[in-house]
């Protein structure tokens, strides 16, 4: 059975996305934040982690960058998620009966419409989705609701009272799968997550995107985050897709010549494939 660190409780969309990727039989182990979720992996409490990194709404988590880099993990696999929110309660509650709910600020956040349109319940901000659903079914909290995903109320046995609230319905948040070990060499990757640093020179970065271009290969993701010891100074995250592992070894020897540092965070089996091919069935319904 592989154990899963992830942020968050049960019940939690790291949670659903771990369940996704290695079955219900996978245990999870839960952390208060991103980097207690590292420390498990590079101190192999856990085989893998599961770690959210952008939302489509919400953009990049940049500070997850960091940790990743930090504690030396390999992203070895990605997972993008559409993100469901749900209004759920002990069951036989409607929603007339709320007088607060509960979730994390992002939530509440991404479900502001509905929440100013069909209630007057308080809201107070929680640590995570999971934690507000769970709270609410171990004390039995009447006239308490929670927004969570639909695996959390079945993990709790709370009743869903309304479904779908998120105000912007395609809500999709991708998560890497980090290990402290590289992945396994598979000839089906396509995809890879690279750091760079440029010299301070004019058209330095322009060099590095013209031999990403010349060599077909696809850019994806291109993120600068703060390098924490030098201020104002900057890395380069960029994802890229490839037809082969051997170009992917060719486009990082050229880059290697450009940059002043480079770093092959892991190369994995490209999930947005599997996302475009759901957008194009929901477009179809």
């Amino acid at each position: 059975m592989k154990t899963i660190a992830i942020q968050g409780q049960a019940g939690s969309f790291h949670d659903e996305a771990a369940k996704q990727l290695y079955g219900d039989e996978s245990l999870s182990l839960s952390c208060t934040s991103f980097a207690e979720l590292a420390e498990k992996v590079e101190g192999n409490d856990a085989e893998v982690g599961v770690m959210a990194i952008e939302n489509s709404i919400a953009g990049t988590l940049l500070p997850n960058y960091n940790l990743i880099m930090s504690h030396g993990l390999n992203v070895i696999d990605e997972i993008y998620l559409q993100i469901d929110q749900n209004l759920m309660a002990l069951p036989g509650t409607s929603i007339d009966d709320l007088v607060e709910i509960q979730s994390h600020p992002i939530a509440l956040l991404q479900c502001q419409k509905y929440l100013r349109t069909q209630t007057t319940a308080t809201l107070v901000q929680s640590t995570d989705t999971a934690s507000s659903a769970k709270l609410i079914a171990q004390q039995g909290l009447v006239g308490v609701g929670a927004i969570a995903s639909e695996h959390a109320a079945k993990r709790y046995g709370l009743e869903i009272l309304a479904t779908g609230i998120q105000t912007i319905q395609q809500n999709y948040t991708r998560f890497l799968v980090l290990s402290k070990k590289p992945g396994e060499h598979d000839p089906g990757q396509n995809k890879a997550s690279i750091c760079f640093r440029t010299s301070h020179e004019t058209g330095a970065l322009g060099d590095v995107l013209g031999l990403i271009s010349r060599a077909n290969i696809n850019l994806t993701k291109l993120q600068s985050i703060p390098i924490p010891e030098s201020t104002w100074e900057y890395d380069f995250i960029a994802d890229i897709e490839f037809p082969t592992l051997g170009v992917l070894d060719n486009i990082m020897l050229q880059l290697k010549e450009k940059t002043s540092q480079l770093t092959l965070l892991g190369s994995y089996r490209g999930g947005l494939h599997n996302q475009q091919q759901i957008l194009k069935k929901q477009a179809q319904l």
